[in-house]
């Protein structure tokens, strides 16, 4: 049942924390397992739940592909029918050879949660008991006073450890049966095959107990923990009847019948099931209206009766039936040697409610674990009510569980083990390694650790191993300490013990067994650790859910810087949420002890941090996410933006993403004047201040322009007039000349929330957008000196930035909806869903000249047409990202013309895509200048024959993009006459330089 919040809060009071809880380990030395329940599966115990291996929220599956378990179970849930097994001592058996490391005793024992409430259903009754192989079986929900064994005991296969309960966070009394591994992983024991008689998946359907009540059955309370069987009602009154199923499958049919004391059927009612389920109950009242008399009631099973029961109808109650019990009276817990028959039988007794036996009951006795075999499997009671078999030993060393039943009786288990003397130890041998390196009063990694073998090479248990210091200092550690130490093998032959050299230099410890040669184990003790250096793997780069290409590698090293090994080192992720494949290593014979990170989700900066005990200063490693640019720089602007985790400056040129201005913090804004070449950016200084800097585009020349009395919000410029416009936390728009002079804090005041600026220069318009509440927002403008305030839209969504084409006169807008929207400058032929299904898309610009739209969309940059059309990612695994600006020229800015050339941002000589293409009639071919050059541009066509030779002649250095520097071509050739639709090639030279492309005319 649902006890995963019961095993938090027990296994603080424990001192097992178990830290990784995945489902299932193969990596350790599986035990195998008897069931921890005796009695008969459908009569006294159903498989209720299984292990939940499906990792996934809100999804369930078990070892069958099934559903018979739920969300996050992490054991075996053995269910008996109600609280009359709890209460008549149902025994949890060990299911494995261990010693018992915890237990708790104490709880309520009778829980039946409706409704989980975690703050309220305390805590559980278990015992946990750890095997020789480090691994642990928990058993939960115990009866309160009923552990009958304590922490540090020894148990057997089949011992018994308590009563099943319903103690803790529990629907109904059962066990919660959990298996870890030696690493605290959850094992399926199902899965793993470790059961030695494994119950199947599927069985027959059996009916595990009925009540009847002559009452109204209110619930599942009345089920579960229901009264004593009545034998006698009055007419009109209320008959109850409850049942347990165990092991129902699809298709199933339960039916009740009720005949009166004329044999009359009073009422017949049938349930089907639709769905498989390994246990589960049911109820039904009837009204007794009349027909006095003796009622039958009959419980079928897919038509066959299952039980039926007696019960008086009228004023006079029939005599009580008698309340049969089953009982020991001898021959449990017996052992003897493989194949013998056991010297005494199994002997059970029936008695009566008054304790008097009961002849003539049939008891079935069944062997259900071990290979035995029974003298009989069935007997009558005699006139004393005992009835008896013989047990007979398989040929294996297993435990034998018989199981003792007679029907309507929970039943009994008896245990009897064959065992086989143990051969004389033979050998000692070292099991391990011999030689080991050590730092003084550091305990070493690995124990000391022989086997004690017969002539077999069988391992002897119980043999006392004595590990002296024979040379050197140091501390020896099993149950005592000293140099001294008498530790005894366990079942498999071994023994251990774990040493602390106390002084450096050669240590040797002596292992010896009376009758055999000892070994001598060895530890070299050198300097402790002072220094751990970083060698390798800082800095790498990748995607998210990957493994870096190198691994953190660190070196240990001593006072002298001498490299040590055998020093474990920690290695934790601090910060970023990427795993690591291994958290602790042990350095090698060169010192060194490395990991490898696996990047998280998050495109932030992954950091590591290794350490050593005893050294004072750890190391840091850091990794992060390898942005993916996957459009080509010749179909693409140079793009800018502020990546809004650290504050920092970043630009996409070429196939790389590289940090612009690595000094800057805090930046909150930015834009690009592509004519002037120059970039501008707002920076937070504090809770109430900021200011504005300046640089070229390439980063370099930074200079400040204006000291701000408040915090900077947006950026935007009017390339025409050359002014700045601000948005800031005061809810106001200001004006500045881009050189910091001609101040304007007042520019537009009262503002509602404003969140982003975009400038129409050729319209003489601002326009700005601003939420005016949790689900919506609007769209405002005003002339470019703060006048006649206008609203241009109300819009129905939370406004997430906004762009102007001023060559096609649009607004663009996303929103908090997923869109992107376009309209007209005057809020007309609004297009809402001109974009739509985005996840959080923020921010948005224009690129005039390659006609498309640009947004931020959760660590992306990505663009469309202008239409809407063609999404498609430029770069990704950028992390957060806000304030995406282009370095292009916008066109139709209207006013003086610009210079001829913009500074040169990518450093190198580069014909660039023409624009549009395709094209009809004419087309711009833009291109960059590393340096003064001649230039030319010829076109030709596919069979390379000249079309067209445009002389530009000398050209300074710098960019040519927009319109008005491009190269220009009317689509005509050298005569003057139109060419024909299809492909042609261009050819730049400039000096030495020359490249050539594709583009296409359309009519």
């Amino acid at each position: 049942m649902r006890t995963e919040v019961m095993i938090q809060k027990t296994l603080v009071l424990i001192f097992l924390i178990f830290l990784v809880c995945g489902v299932s380990d193969l990596s350790w030395s599986q035990p195998r397992l008897e069931l921890p329940v005796g009695g008969v599966r459908g009569v006294d115990w159903a498989i209720c739940q299984y292990v939940d291996l499906d990792p996934k929220k809100n999804q369930v599956r078990d070892y069958r592909d099934g559903r018979l378990t739920y969300d996050g179970h992490r054991g075996v849930d053995f269910c008996v029918p109600n609280f009359r097994w709890m209460d008549k001592g149902f025994q949890i058996l060990a299911a494995a050879a261990g010693q018992v490391t915890a237990t708790y005793d104490r709880s309520y024992d009778r829980t039946l949660l409706t409704d989980f409430d975690f703050r309220s259903c305390g805590l559980w009754n278990y015992v946990m008991v750890t095997h020789s192989d480090g691994s642990s079986a928990l058993y939960g929900h115990l009866k309160t006073g009923s552990v009958v064994v304590s922490v540090g005991q020894k148990v057997s296969p089949g011992q018994v450890l308590g009563v099943i309960g319903s103690s803790g966070c529990s629907l109904s009394p059962h066990l919660h049966f959990e298996l870890r591994s030696a690493n605290g992983k959850i094992v399926d024991p199902f899965l793993e095959k470790l059961w030695i008689d494994p119950p199947p998946y599927e069985a027959p359907v059996r009916l595990m107990d009925y009540n009847v009540t002559d009452r109204e059955i209110s619930g599942r309370k009345d089920v579960l923990d229901p009264t004593p069987n009545a034998t006698s009602i009055s007419v009109e009154s209320t008959l109850g009847i409850g049942i347990i199923i165990a092991d129902s499958s699809r298709g199933d049919v339960v039916r009740l019948t009720l005949h009166g004391g004329d044999n009359r059927l009073e009422s017949s009612v049938s349930k089907t099931f639709d769905r498989p389920s390994a246990w589960t109950w049911r109820y039904w009242n009837f009204p007794v209206k009349g027909n006095p008399g003796t009622w039958r009631i009959k419980i079928y099973l897919n038509d066959i009766l299952a039980a039926s029961h007696d019960i008086s109808v009228g004023t006079t109650a029939l005599p009580p039936a008698a309340v049969l019990s089953l009982s020991k009276v001898s021959g449990d817990n017996q052992s003897g040697t493989p194949g013998t028959r056991l010297p005494s039988p199994f002997v059970v007794k029936v008695t009566d409610s008054k304790g008097q036996g009961v002849s003539g009951k049939q008891v079935t006795f069944s062997v259900n674990a071990g290979d035995g075999r029974l003298s009989t499997t069935s007997a009558p009671t005699d006139s004393n009510g005992l009835s008896e078999t013989y047990l007979t030993l398989g040929n294996s060393t297993r435990t034998n569980r018989v199981t003792a039943s007679v029907t309507g009786v929970p039943s009994l288990t008896f245990i009897a083990t064959a065992e086989i003397a143990p051969a004389p130890p033979a050998l000692l041998m070292i099991t391990d390694e011999s030689e080991q390196k050590g730092i003084p009063n550091r305990q070493l990694t690995d124990p000391l650790a022989v086997q004690v073998l017969d002539d077999d090479g069988n391992g002897v248990a119980d043999v006392r191993v004595s590990f002296r210091v024979t040379a050197g200092q140091g501390r020896l550690t099993a149950r005592s300490s000293g140099r001294t130490v008498v530790v005894s093998t366990n079942s498999q032959g071994f023994a251990q013990v774990t040493f602390t050299p106390t002084r450096a230099g050669t240590l040797t410890v002596q292992a010896s067994v009376v009758g055999l040669n000892p070994v001598v184990f060895t530890v070299n003790a050198g300097l402790p650790p002072a220094k751990l250096v970083q060698i390798s793997g800082d800095n790498q780069h990748g995607t998210p859910n990957t493994r870096l290409a190198k691994p953190f590698v660190v070196e240990v090293q001593n006072k002298k810087g001498e490299f040590i090994e055998g020093i474990v080192v920690t290695f934790r992720v601090t910060a970023g949420g990427g795993r690591l494949s291994a958290t602790r290593t042990t350095t090698s014979a060169n010192g060194r002890a490395q990991t490898f990170l696996i990047l998280g989700k998050a495109r932030t900066v992954n950091k590591v941090q290794a350490s050593v005990s005893g050294v004072d200063i750890p190391v840091t490693f850091s990794a992060s996410i390898e942005p993916k640019v996957l459009i080509a720089e010749e179909t693409r602007p140079l793009m800018y933006w502020i990546d809004t985790a650290t504050g920092t400056i970043h630009r996409l040129i070429g196939a790389k993403v590289e940090s612009l201005l690595p000094r800057v913090q805090n930046a909150t804004s930015l834009i690009v004047d592509a004519t002037a070449g120059k970039l501008y950016w707002t920076e937070k200084t504090s809770n109430h201040t900021g200011k504005i800097r300046t640089a070229n585009l390439d980063g370099s020349n930074v200079q400040l322009v204006r000291r701000l009395t408040s915090v900077p919000l947006h950026i935007t410029l009017d390339p025409v007039a050359g002014k700045l416009y601000l948005i800031n936390s005061w809810r106001k728009i200001q004006r500045l000349n881009v050189d910091g002079s001609a101040f304007q804090p007042n520019l537009i005041t009262g503002l509602q929330a404003p969140r982003g600026l975009a400038v129409d220069p050729a319209g003489g318009k601002v326009y700005w957008i601003a939420q005016t509440s949790k689900r919506t927002g609007k769209i405002q403008t005003a002339n470019l000196d703060g006048s006649d305030v206008q609203l241009v839209k109300d819009l129905t969504s939370v406004p997430q930035g906004i762009a102007i084409d001023t060559k096609s006169s649009k607004l663009y807008i996303t929103n908090a909806w997923g869109k992107v929207q376009r309209m007209n400058p005057d809020g007309q032929n609004y297009q809402s869903n001109l974009i739509t299904g985005l996840k959080s898309p923020m921010g948005v610009t224009v690129d005039s000249v390659g006609r498309k739209v640009y947004w931020m969309e959760q660590g992306s940059l990505r663009r469309a047409g202008l239409s809407g059309k063609n999404i498609e990612d430029v770069v990704t695994n950028l992390g957060p990202i806000a304030n995406l600006v282009l370095g292009t020229v916008p066109v139709d800015m209207g006013g003086p013309a610009a210079p001829t050339a913009v500074a040169l941002v990518s450093g190198k000589t580069a014909l660039l895509a023409n624009y549009p293409n395709p094209f009809n009639p004419e087309t711009w071919i833009p291109y960059q200048l590393s340096e003064p050059a001649d230039v030319t541009l010829t076109i030709y066509t596919v069979n390379g024959h000249v079309v067209r030779q445009l002389t530009l002649g000398l050209q300074p250095a710098g960019m040519y993009q927009s319109r008005s520097r491009a190269a220009y071509w009317d689509g005509r050739n050298a005569f003057g006459e139109p060419v024909a639709s299809g492909p042609y090639f261009y050819a730049l030279t400039a000096g030495d330089f020359t490249a050539t492309r594709k583009m296409l005319i359309l009519k």
